[in-house]
């Protein structure tokens, strides 16, 4: 990552990412942070939800065609709260383990439309595990974070014996998955405090605050203070203190809107300033949608950062 970023803090020391969003009006701001607008193959917005929701129901079916799998696995009480894994043909007493959020503005998709996140990853030998969460408007994001935090709890006793467990996401599944590196494993469930060995948030926002004016935020109902608290950058303390042994590695497209970027790259610089493992990578090729979408290529990067994760010593070789 090239640039050196001047992010300014708030009243009370929290960094803003992406501080331009303040002289913006809300209907700038939804245009800047609507992913269908930067869309390298459509210009429809419905065309290019369409085309994408299509294609991820397609390649998902398919992948549970291809690998052995076991759907909707109760994580918890409600019906939403439920666990997809993905196996091996011989899955080994101490696979790792990929526990994955599914995107969609915490308002749309599903566990089982991202199916095909697992077709390149469970044949090296890991477990994939897509968690479902109760999305808005019957569900609050706090409530989305509790329950993907129990998830991954749930994920990590049912394996007790994997070699480690890494938590990935795409679009408000990165924001989930970098909300899960704040988390304190041995005083909420009683796990080891080292339990995450890897993160891979991509295209994910760390920021929520611009989105409260938005046509984005009707269905969520954040307002300031709850965009905050549920915003990665709120909680870098809790990330050094609970995930500094991590290795984090934050993805984006070249085609993601320009907003995403410079959150993923300002947020990247706030923890390698406290001296995180992290990096940023810019896929090439990739618009926002695609960044998920390419994991069905077998050859895709965002496939190569995760196997890294889940097997350090692919990078050795």
């Amino acid at each position: 990552m090239d640039t050196k970023w001047d992010i300014p803090k708030d009243e009370k020391g929290i960094p803003y990412v992406y501080k331009e969003w303040q002289n913006l009006d809300s209907q700038t701001l939804g245009d800047i942070f609507s992913p269908s607008r930067y869309s390298r193959l459509f210009n429809n917005r419905d065309e290019c939800i369409d085309f994408f929701v299509k294609f991820l129901d397609e390649k998902s079916h398919k992948t549970r065609k291809l690998l052995k799998c076991e759907m909707n696995v109760p994580y918890g009480r409600k019906s939403n709260q439920t666990v997809d894994f993905y196996f091996p043909k011989d899955v080994k007493e101490d696979a790792p383990l990929l526990v994955y959020f599914h995107g969609g503005y915490w308002q749309f998709l599903s566990a089982a439309s991202h199916g095909l996140v697992a077709r390149h990853i469970v044949p090296h030998g890991a477990i994939v595990a897509l968690v479902s969460y109760t999305i808005a408007p019957q569900g609050s994001l706090p409530n989305m974070i509790q329950e993907c935090r129990d998830a991954v709890a749930f994920c990590a006793k049912q394996y007790p014996k994997s070699r480690g467990v890494v938590v990935g996401g795409h679009s408000a599944g990165g924001q989930l998955a970098a909300m899960i590196l704040a988390t304190d494993w041995t005083t909420e469930y009683g796990l080891p405090h080292d339990l995450l060995k890897g993160a891979c948030p991509g295209s994910g926002l760390f920021d929520l605050r611009p989105l409260v004016t938005t046509y984005i935020n009707e269905p969520i109902g954040l307002n300031s203070e709850t965009a905050l608290d549920c915003s990665p950058v709120a909680y870098i303390p809790e990330i050094v203190k609970n995930s500094k042994h991590c290795k984090i590695r934050c993805i984006y497209g070249d085609g993601d809107p320009p907003s995403f970027e410079i959150q993923n790259q300002q947020f990247t610089q706030l923890l390698l300033e406290e001296g995180l493992d992290i990096s940023c990578c810019k896929l090439k090729n990739a618009d926002h949608f695609e960044v998920v979408q390419n994991m069905w290529d077998e050859n895709n990067e965002s496939v190569e950062i995760i196997l890294k994760l889940l097997f350090p010593e692919l990078s050795k070789t």
